[in-house]
């Protein structure tokens, strides 16, 4: 199952997204890259209605394993579609956008955070703009929060002792790590 510490900011970055969307309550939203399914418990609590899914689900009941490279579901049944930090690990962005414009009913929502790395994607992660708007998405809002995530890194630092194996091997060779909340719309 993917780690807690890939999802930098917590809940606080997720109620950003959410307050970024203004998402009504009982929408269907799909989570792309749940990994343990703590973001999936905690838009539950908020009365939203979630189908989570990781490709490591085993022995997780409330997970469905499923990649986010080869959606199994109809077109146009999600109100949302949120992906914390699972875009960049999916191995081709471009194509889980573009499933995701597929599942996501027309006016749906997409509520992305992730790295960004500013010599390839630019100082504001226009690269992952670029991306979403090629998958078809309507870029309404795009925030960045490298700094909260460098907090994030820290804690990791200070906590653990080190940055987890993920990071380490998403971030290879990289300098200048930036981390990008968007909000898009069909």
């Amino acid at each position: 199952m993917t780690s807690t510490c890939l999802h930098p900011g917590g809940q606080q970055m997720t109620e950003r997204l959410l307050q970024m969307a203004n998402l009504p309550a009982g929408a269907q939203v799909l989570e792309l890259g749940c990994g343990n399914g703590q973001t999936a418990l905690y838009l539950q609590q908020k009365g939203y209605q979630v189908t989570a899914i990781d490709q490591e689900a085993e022995g997780n009941p409330n997970i469905r394993q499923g990649d986010m490279l080869h959606l199994d579901f109809p077109a146009d049944v999600f109100d949302a579609v949120l992906a914390e930090c699972s875009l960049s690990a999916s191995g081709d962005p471009s194509l889980a956008l573009t499933n995701a414009y597929r599942v996501l009913r027309m006016g749906g929502h997409l509520l992305v955070s992730d790295v960004f790395f500013r010599e390839t994607d630019g100082e504001q992660a226009e690269k992952w703009v670029q991306m979403v708007q090629q998958a078809g998405f309507t870029v309404v809002a795009v925030e960045n929060a490298s700094k909260e995530a460098q907090t994030f890194f820290l804690k990791m630092i200070w906590e653990q002792g080190c940055l987890p194996d993920q990071w380490k091997r998403i971030a290879a060779g990289r300098k200048k790590v930036g981390y990008v909340l968007l909000y898009g719309r069909k």
